[in-house]
């Protein structure tokens, strides 16, 4: 099982995340929090060796965070974005949408396009609290279930993003087919929608290819003495029998080695402006791995970071962003020593990249021993790598916290028992939980730029509005939040990209206010990116 202490250093309670984490890799409200392997109910012989490890990991990643690492020269710009200009909010009659509506259309550059089932808006008495008279306000009718009313508002009204609030009287034909059926006419019948699932990113190896795998050649611990041996080569998946790269080979700690290394040196001097990561398509094995990258052929320096897989069948989409690559001298980090406030010796230059290696080693980036590592064989399939660049999502879905928590295991439901006894998760009326949880699915394959919030309890009445923000992944959370600010974070990320391709929880703290936006902004970025598409277990 993969477990993440997520929690903030601000001093919020920390939350327990499991493989319902659909990320690889855990932040903290206020930076990086190291990621950890944990067996619920094993036993080790060396636990010391292990919790002094681990705390010295802990302690590394609290240098990290002293001081973030400005913007890579030539990435993106993160934050708000003018990509939105048209908004449409799909169940804009229930007590969430009215909410969202109202906020956006205080937003005076937005266009906001109400939309509700037929009659709804009328019947609640909803137009009474809407600004109905705004040119930049339009009333749509829309039935989920019925592709072709659908694909009706798609045509009609051309929005820039989707905001789905629907309620549902029936889960499986709203929350569960009634998304599908809005990812499927998004992508059919819009432009804009449809060139979102290529635009944003660049190929730069495609392991399909022959010529990309011969770009890369190995470099292992035997250029020191050791021992280990690795490789790249290419291999059929799948019915079609289409061909990836696997990164594969034996590491071993003898004779001082322990690291294996494929590197593709002498790449001209990439030219990645404009981009702000990383993309890796892959299936692992459960083992940590890193990625180097050189900004000139000085020997025994890179730019890197690393990266957790997940032992599957199911492939994983990592996304690293360049402002997460740490400066690597002989192994270790490189701190500046000029005397500056800066942390770090050097930042990455996105607009000479010049190496790229994937790396298997018993070090993690800080130049400390992984207390995740293990001697032996390993196995990395990789589909691709590109550079990706961070958008403002397409599509934000509204589902619910306690989504995985009717499919833990018996060892997962003793081990967060205050998580797995609460009533909705134990009478989840109609598999409700299930239907979002396929929901979420089906918006997470699509490949559209995406946001899934997840908010705990919606209570008006004993948790006020305009309280502290408090965001998690992992599906462990436990609280309350009130609408108002459930809207208030839907309309935020809506303009955020910090918020794209990221599923998380939301609940209040009552004692303290909420946060100003660009703490808000900064609390989206620490959220991981999400890794795995599927999370309902098949039948």
């Amino acid at each position: 099982m993969e477990t993440a202490f997520v929690g903030s250093a601000c001093g919020d309670n920390g939350r327990l995340g499991t493989r319902w984490q659909c990320g690889t890799s855990v932040k903290g409200v206020c930076g990086h929090v190291q990621k950890r392997r944990h067996d619920v109910g094993r036993t080790t012989t060396s636990r010391s060796t292990l919790v002094m490890s681990t705390v010295l990991e802990q302690m590394m990643e609290g240098l990290k965070k002293l001081a973030r690492l400005p913007a890579m020269s030539g990435s993106s710009k993160a934050g708000s974005s003018n990509e939105v200009r048209r908004v449409c909010v799909i169940g804009a009659s229930g007590k969430v949408g009215q909410r969202v509506v109202r906020l956006l259309e205080e937003n005076k550059g937005l266009q906001v396009v109400a939309a509700a089932r037929p009659g709804s808006l009328e019947s609640k008495g909803v137009l009474a609290s809407l600004s109905v008279e705004s040119p930049l306000l339009t009333l749509a009718d829309v039935d989920v279930t019925d592709k072709a009313s659908v694909v009706a508002l798609i045509k009609k009204h051309d929005p820039d993003c989707v905001v789905w609030v629907a309620g549902s009287r029936s889960p499986q034909d709203v929350d569960a087919n009634g998304l599908k059926t809005l990812v499927d006419a998004l992508i059919e019948h819009s432009g804009k929608f449809r060139a979102s699932l290529t635009n944003s990113s660049r190929m730069l190896f495609d392991f399909n290819r022959a010529g990309d795998v011969s770009k890369f050649s190995p470099l292992d611990d035997v250029i020191m003495g050791g021992r280990s041996q690795s490789a790249l080569r290419q291999i059929s998946v799948g019915e079609r029998s289409s061909r990836v790269g696997v990164f594969s080979g034996v590491v071993t700690t003898e004779n001082n080695g322990g690291f294996c290394q494929i590197r593709a040196a002498n790449l001209g001097g990439i030219n990645l402006t404009g981009y702000d990561g990383l993309e890796l398509r892959v299936r692992g094995d459960g083992k940590r791995y890193k990625i180097n990258l050189k900004n000139s052929m000085e020997p025994e320096f890179v730019f890197q970071v690393s990266f957790d897989t997940v032992k599957s069948t199911e492939w994983q989409t990592i996304r690293l962003p360049f402002e997460t690559f740490l400066p690597s001298r002989r192994g270790n980090l490189a701190f500046s020593n000029d005397g500056s406030s800066k942390m770090y010796s050097d930042t990455l230059d996105v607009s000479k990249i010049m190496s790229c290696a994937l790396v298997h080693s018993k070090f993690d980036e800080g130049g400390m021993t992984s207390a995740s590592f293990e001697e032996g064989s390993f196995a990395l399939e990789i589909e691709s790598i590109r550079a990706f660049k961070k958008v403002t999502p397409r599509v934000v879905v509204l589902s619910s916290a306690a989504v995985t928590r009717p499919f833990w295991t018996e060892d997962e439901k003793r081990a967060y028992a205050s998580a797995a006894n609460i009533p909705i998760v134990a009478l989840n009326p109609g598999n409700i939980l299930g239907f979002k949880l396929q929901g979420e699915d089906f918006v997470r394959q699509s490949g559209l730029p995406y946001c899934i919030v997840r908010p705990t309890g919606l209570n008006d009445e004993t948790q006020m509005a305009r309280s502290r923000l408090i965001f998690s992944q992992g599906d462990r959370t436990v609280g309350r939040i009130n609408r108002d600010d459930v809207a208030r974070v839907l309309g935020t990320v809506v303009l955020s990209k910090e918020a794209t391709y990221k599923t998380f929880e939301v609940e209040t703290n009552a004692t303290r206010a909420i946060q100003l936006a660009e703490e808000l902004e900064r609390d989206l970025q620490a959220l991981s990116f999400d890794s795995h598409q599927k999370m309902y277990p098949e039948a």
